[in-house]
This record gives C-alpha cells, sequence and structure tokens, in this order.
C-alpha cells in the first residue's frame, strides 16, 4: 500500500472503479447545476467533497441523509418562491 493511503481511502475510491466514479462525479455535477441554487447548498456540496476526500464521512447514512435533506428543502424553498412569483406576476 502507498504511503498516505489508508485502507478507508481505498474502500471509497477503490469499490466504484473509474466508471463509477465517473458516475458520482456526473451526479454531483448534476446536483451541483440544478439542485444547488442558493450559495448555501453550495457550499454543503463543497463540505461533503472535502470531507469525503480526507474522511470517510461519504460512507456514514446518516450525515449524508441531512445533507440531501438540507440541500433538497433549500431547492424547494428556492422553488416555492418561483412560482409564488410567477403568480403574482401573472396576477397583475
Amino acid at each position: 500500500m502507498p504511503s498516505g493511503v489508508t485502507e478507508d481511502s481505498l474502500a471509497i475510491w477503490g469499490d466504484l472503479g473509474i466508471l463509477g466514479l465517473a458516475a458520482c462525479g456526473y451526479l454531483c455535477w448534476l446536483s451541483w447545476r440544478y439542485l444547488c441554487l442558493d450559495d448555501v447548498s453550495k457550499w454543503q456540496m463543497l463540505t461533503v467533497f472535502v470531507h469525503g476526500l480526507i474522511f470517510t464521512q461519504i460512507q456514514e447514512p446518516g450525515y449524508m441523509l441531512f445533507i440531501t435533506a438540507l440541500i433538497g428543502l433549500g431547492w424547494q424553498e428556492a422553488r416555492s418562491k418561483a412560482r409564488l412569483h410567477n403568480q403574482s406576476k401573472a396576477s397583475n
């Protein structure tokens, strides 16, 4: 095993392979582009990425579900604000 590489980091990257890593990257890009509409959601995505590189937080279901719920709530709030804005423009 190369120096500086832990077994946990090999478990995260080694299980998926190149195709799986590309799929995860594509899903992250879709989430960044279409779900992270505000700065807080983007900050949370970057936090997950950094913690995933350093620690094994990506493997923790509770952590990922919490972050996913926060990003989803931010997306839902932005969507409802846009809907209210469109309704108010249509009534005027």
